[in-house]
């Protein structure tokens, strides 16, 4: 979400690299054995790279341990086939590391610098809607979102709605305030679902409703 890069963006590092770290890991173009291979080549030719750009022992111990940390995760999602990219930030002097499953990416990506590295989480976010999906019914609701191929139940509002009576009784006055206690509780149920829906906008800022 937008606010989870503003968050990365107001990450305080001192003089520390924070590590950025982008993988394409689509199985479906490549094998797992070949995605480790590239992961490996990537941070080994990062490291070649940066290492006599490090001004102090502390900036190689910490960026030493990012690329441990970005190793390891990477290695595991990989046997896991869950993604189809990952975005990975690590500043190990500072305990930055944060994780983000994304869809499909063109290409890896490390980058070791002063700040976290955004740009292609902001080309994502530009290009990918976050839709809220209701399904409601006199009785019952759910609340979906879909954002980058992804379909997530976030609520279930169910409420219990007397039914409509045929037997009048005196006057038909029995049915009368029957059915006028059925239309006040479909009307609290609408509201509820409604409530439900603007506290996830609220949350999350959806694109659109459906």
């Amino acid at each position: 979400s937008r606010a989870q890069v503003d968050s990365l963006l107001e990450f305080q590092n001192g003089d520390c690299l924070v590590t950025s770290c982008y993988l394409n890991l689509d199985r479906a173009k490549q094998q797992p054995q070949m995605l480790k291979i590239r992961v490996k080549d990537l941070l080994q030719s990062a490291k070649q790279r940066l290492v006599d750009k490090l001004g102090s022992h502390a900036q190689f111990e910490s960026l030493r341990a990012d690329f441990g940390f970005i190793e390891e995760f990477a290695m595991q999602e990989i046997f896991a086939g869950r993604h189809k990219a990952l975005a990975m930030f690590s500043c190990a002097a500072h305990k930055l590391w944060q994780t983000y499953s994304l869809p499909p990416i063109p290409r890896n990506i490390l980058v070791a610098d002063l700040a976290p590295y955004v740009r292609p989480l902001m080309a994502i976010l530009s290009r990918h809607r976050r839709y809220c999906v209701v399904l409601a019914d006199r009785s019952g609701g759910q609340l979906f979102e879909v954002y980058m191929g992804e379909i997530l139940e976030r609520t279930d509002v169910v409420d219990t709605v007397p039914r409509r009576v045929k037997d009048g009784g005196l006057g038909g006055r029995d049915e009368r305030n029957m059915e006028r206690r059925h239309d006040q509780a479909i009307q609290q149920h609408f509201q509820r679902l409604a409530d439900a829906t603007f506290k996830l906008f609220k949350r999350d800022k959806f694109d659109y409703l459906v």
